[in-house]
């Protein structure tokens, strides 16, 4: 949800908040927080249902629309 505030539309709070992924633990905490905004913000009851979300192809239950390359380190 954006916030209007001096005249400016924000949709994240002000600042820096770039995380370095370090490790795969690190870099699945970070796409499951992803996959969830949806749900927090009320649009869609399952992180699988976004249309643009890679939880499907993450949770193994179908394929998104966009294509995902996977790089394994």
């Amino acid at each position: 949800m954006a916030l209007h505030f001096e005249n400016k539309i924000w949709f994240w709070e002000e600042g820096y908040h770039g995380v370095e992924i370090v490790d795969m633990d690190m870099f699945e905490s970070r796409a499951n927080y992803i996959h969830l905004n949806p749900v927090r913000n009320g649009l869609v009851q399952h992180e699988e249902d976004y249309l643009l979300s890679s939880a499907c192809d993450f949770r193994g239950v179908g394929k998104g629309i966009l294509t995902l390359d996977f790089i394994n380190g």
